[in-house]
């Protein structure tokens, strides 16, 4: 069958008028009519309705064709071009900002792996642990990254959001900590101890939320250190220069012998974790990562 022949048939069923059809493919309209009769005799049913010379309705059986054979042309160019991409040395690229969250609760591990199979997309990780959300967002607007993996999501107009996962709060303690024992700890219980958290800038809703579980246990936290990596954090807490609080998923990740991770009792707080990207994004690689993200994380 002639893919033209089916590109032909659409036209002519957007504009439902032969005349214009014509005008549009910039060819004669004896040669259409002639190329959709020759289909209509391959196909063995009429597609369109000739009551009147120049306007071509659907038939029945015409719409039918035209609703399942429209997707699978359209993914028949996609095809072609993304293996024309390949063949020309050109890939599609898709740049995510990823915080150390990310990492950890293994999301976008898991879809490096996956696009390792998909030769036409070139998946461009960047490390935005250090830059300020305000920093992230502005990023996304002016389209230096395609999207980003964010703790907390945000109702900033232009941007889509989607939670991708969730998680509870653990608290670290140096191992010769004297409640280390214990199997879970009040946040209470912790008034007297110093603090280590990342700076407000680099996330303020999480700033804030912490601020609120420390004020609901009774007491305001006496911050001594400010670090923006995980790792220094646990490294620190590690020293006995203060305790902190983190996600369940960094204890999977980031596992140290001179700590010990604990749950927060009676803690409910849990913390989200999701994706941003630009609404005006409608293309069909930033649909199938968004895809592929919630397929990794049910899977988790």
């Amino acid at each position: 069958m002639d893919l033209n022949a089916l590109r032909y048939f659409l036209v002519i069923a957007e504009e439902q008028h032969l005349t214009r059809a014509a005008e549009r493919l910039q060819m004669a309209q004896p040669n259409l009519t002639r190329i959709m009769r020759k289909l209509e005799e391959e196909l063995g049913f009429v597609l369109f309705e000739r009551s009147n010379k120049r306007r071509f309705a659907l038939t029945p059986a015409g719409e039918t064709f035209l609703k399942q054979m429209s997707p699978m042309l359209k993914q028949y160019e996609k095809a072609v071009q993304a293996a024309k991409q390949v063949a020309q040395g050109e890939r599609e690229k898709l740049v995510v900002g990823y915080t150390p969250v990310a990492m950890f609760n293994g999301v976008l591990p898991a879809l490096m792996q996956i696009y390792q199979h998909f030769p036409e997309v070139e998946l461009l990780p960047r490390d935005i642990s250090a830059a300020s959300r305000q920093m992230v967002l502005n990023m996304l607007h002016d389209g230096r990254l395609d999207v980003a993996f964010l703790p907390h999501g945000s109702e900033e107009p232009g941007l889509e959001c989607e939670l991708i996962s969730m998680t509870t709060l653990v608290v670290v303690l140096p191992a010769n900590h004297p409640l280390a024992d214990q199997p879970a700890i009040p946040l209470a219980a912790l008034a007297q101890e110093a603090w280590i958290q990342p700076s407000r800038s680099l996330n303020p809703r999480w700033h804030d939320d912490l601020a609120h579980l420390f004020q609901q246990a009774g007491f305001k936290q006496r911050v001594v250190h400010w670090t923006p990596q995980a790792h220094t954090l646990v490294s620190q807490v590690a020293a006995g220069l203060g305790l902190a609080i983190l996600s369940t998923w960094t204890q999977q990740h980031l596992p140290h012998q001179g700590v010990v991770y604990r749950p927060l009792q009676d803690c409910e707080y849990m913390m989200e974790f999701h994706a941003l990207w630009r609404k005006e994004d409608r293309s069909p690689l930033m649909q199938t990562f968004l895809r592929r993200c919630q397929s990794e994380t049910e899977a988790s």
